[in-house]
C-alpha cells in the first residue's frame, strides 16, 4: 500500500470505521466515511437490496486525490464499487480499495463464511 500512498481513506461504515481509522492512522492519511450498505441492520440481515444504499456528507476533500476506500468484507463487491463510483464522481484522482476479507484491490484474506469481528 505504500506505493499507492493515499491522500485520503474512505471508510465504509459500520464495519469498515474501524479498519478504515486504523488504516488512516498507518499511513498519515486523512480518514472520512460514508455508510453504505446491502443490508438492513438486523443480525442476521433481513433484507438485502439490489444496490448498496449510501449516506455521504461533504466529499470534497476528495477532489484530485488519490483514495483508499477501506470496509470490513466484500462478498459481491457492489458496496465497494459504489463507493469507488462516488469518490470518483467527487473528484478523486484515483481509489482503490482494501478489505479484511474478500475480493479488493488490497485483502488480508478471502472471505469464506460470516466473520465476527472483536469490534462487534
Amino acid at each position: 500500500m505504500k506505493k499507492f500512498a493515499p491522500g485520503c481513506v474512505l471508510g465504509i461504515e459500520r464495519g469498515g470505521a474501524v479498519l478504515a481509522a486504523v488504516a488512516a492512522y498507518r499511513l498519515g492519511s486523512r480518514l472520512i466515511c460514508v455508510r453504505a450498505s446491502r443490508y438492513d441492520d438486523s443480525k442476521p440481515a433481513n433484507v438485502v437490496h439490489d444496490e448498496p444504499e449510501i449516506q455521504s456528507g461533504d466529499l470534497a476533500f476528495l477532489n484530485r486525490k488519490r483514495v483508499l476506500i477501506v470496509d470490513d468484507v466484500s462478498n459481491s463487491g457492489k458496496t465497494l464499487a459504489a463507493v469507488r463510483k462516488l469518490a470518483m464522481t467527487a473528484g478523486a484522482k484515483e481509489a482503490k480499495t482494501f478489505v479484511y476479507a474478500g475480493n479488493a484491490d488490497f485483502s488480508c484474506r478471502p472471505f469464506e463464511r460470516c466473520l465476527v469481528f472483536p469490534w462487534e
